[in-house]
C-alpha cells in the first residue's frame, strides 16, 4: 500500500519545487535512503510512480509509489530540469508548459 503522506508529500516537493526525502525499497527487498527532485507522476493503473532526479546518483530515477516510505519534503530547492528528463524515462508522456496542482478529495 502507498504511505498516507506521499501524496501530500509529492504534492508540496512537486509544486514548490523542493527536493524530498525517503526511505526505498527496491524489487529485491534492499533498502535505501533517497533523496531526490521530482519531476513527474505517473500512474500505470494499479500502480503510481514518481519520476525524478536521484540526486545523489546524479541520474533520473523511476520509484514505485507503494515502495516508498517516510517522505519528507526538504529546504532544498532546484530548477526543474528538461522535459527530455521525463520522455527518456517514460517514452509516452508528453511535455507540459503548466505545472499542475494534485486535487486530493477525501
Amino acid at each position: 500500500s502507498i504511505d498516507p503522506t506521499l501524496v501530500g508529500s509529492f504534492e508540496e516537493a512537486f509544486t514548490t519545487d523542493r527536493a524530498f526525502t525517503f526511505s526505498y525499497v527496491d524489487r529485491h527487498g534492499r533498502r535505501s535512503q533517497r533523496r531526490v527532485e521530482p519531476h513527474g507522476l505517473l500512474v500505470r493503473p494499479p500502480l503510481w510512480y514518481i519520476v525524478a532526479w536521484d540526486v545523489d546518483r546524479n541520474a533520473p530515477r523511476l520509484f514505485r509509489a507503494d515502495r516508498i516510505r517516510r517522505p519528507v519534503v526538504t529546504d532544498q530547492t532546484f530548477h526543474p530540469r528538461p522535459h527530455e528528463l521525463v520522455t527518456g524515462i517514460c517514452p509516452d508522456a508528453q511535455p507540459s508548459s503548466v505545472r499542475f496542482e494534485l486535487g486530493v478529495s477525501s
